[in-house]
This record gives structure tokens, C-alpha cells and sequence, in this order.
């Protein structure tokens, strides 16, 4: 095992173990309102309910893309797809639900002054941010040391890709 990979595996958990603190931190803070938390507890389940179904879709989409891989590229290639859409789908997760939570908390914020606002806005979508780069370490990370070909990583980049690629386009849709 190289050096880079132990680094970039400790970078990728180092990486989701900060989300996971920041994502404490911002639902620990304040939504002050009996209202507003109720309300914002409609939306982290209207937001969770649309997910469920976007990843149904998208699942039977990625299936379809998996067995044209493994037809076209064999199974390592399949299974790396697989991967960098699971990572994809973790990450969009963790991103759904922290701005959901922090919503009323940033708004909650902002009646005493925007610093405390932007740093509880900022840090929740910093945790969207370190999940992708964690789950993007890990996931490479992990796939190179198996198998040893940097094209097999390219199956989970193209799965990671096209997860994304079609929940950006299903959540605009489903926000405006």
C-alpha cells in the first residue's frame, strides 16, 4: 500500500468526520419558534419524501446503465459505477437533509444579525461540500487499492457524475 493511499483514505474520513461535526454544531443551534421548527419539519419531510422517489427513478436508471457496463466493460467497471452513484446518492442525501434543518436556523439567526446567519448558512453547506470530497476519497480511494487500474476509477466517476448530474436536474425542477 503507497503512502498516498492511507493519505488520501485518512483525508476522505477526516473529511466526513468534520461534516459530521459541523452538521452537530448547525442542528444544535437555536430555531426559536414553535412555528417555524414545525414548519421546518414539513419541509425536511416534504424534502425526504421527494429524495425517496427521485433515488427509485434514478435506481432503475442506474440498473439499466450498470448492465450496459457490464455487457460493454465487464464487472469491475460495473461495480465501480454502482459505488460512485451509492457515494453520489450519499452525499446528495446528507446535503437534502442539513439545509433543510438549517433553514429555520439560519432564519432563526438572522433576527439577531447576519454574522450569526452567514456562519450557521455557511457551515451547513460546508457539510455538503466535505461529504462529497469524503465519500469521492473513500470511494476512489478504496476502488484503486482493489483492483489497481485507474480505469475502473473512471466507473465510479462516471457513476458518481451521472447521479448528480440527474438529481441537479430533478431537485431544480422540484424547487422551483
Amino acid at each position: 500500500m503507497l503512502v498516498w493511499e492511507i493519505v488520501a483514505l485518512l483525508a476522505g474520513l477526516a473529511s466526513i468526520a468534520v461534516a459530521a461535526y459541523i452538521y452537530v454544531w448547525v442542528t444544535k443551534q437555536e430555531v426559536g419558534n414553535p412555528e417555524v421548527a414545525r414548519y421546518s419539519s414539513l419541509v425536511q419531510v416534504g424534502a425526504a419524501t421527494y429524495l425517496r422517489r427521485l433515488f427509485q427513478v434514478l435506481g432503475i436508471l442506474a440498473a439499466i446503465l450498470t448492465v450496459i457496463l457490464l455487457i460493454a466493460f465487464g464487472w469491475r467497471h460495473a461495480l465501480a459505477f454502482i459505488v460512485g452513484a451509492a457515494c453520489s446518492a450519499a452525499a446528495a442525501w446528507t446535503g437534502m437533509i442539513i439545509s433543510t434543518k438549517a433553514n429555520a436556523r439560519v432564519a432563526w439567526a438572522a433576527r439577531t444579525g447576519l454574522a450569526k446567519a452567514l456562519s450557521v448558512g455557511f457551515y451547513s453547506g460546508s457539510v455538503m461540500g466535505l461529504a462529497v470530497v469524503g465519500f469521492a476519497l473513500i470511494g476512489m480511494t478504496v476502488l484503486y487499492m482493489v483492483f489497481r487500474d485507474p480505469d475502473v476509477v473512471l466507473g465510479f466517476s462516471f457513476g458518481a457524475s451521472t447521479l448528480a448530474l440527474l438529481a441537479k436536474a430533478g431537485g431544480g425542477i422540484y424547487t422551483k
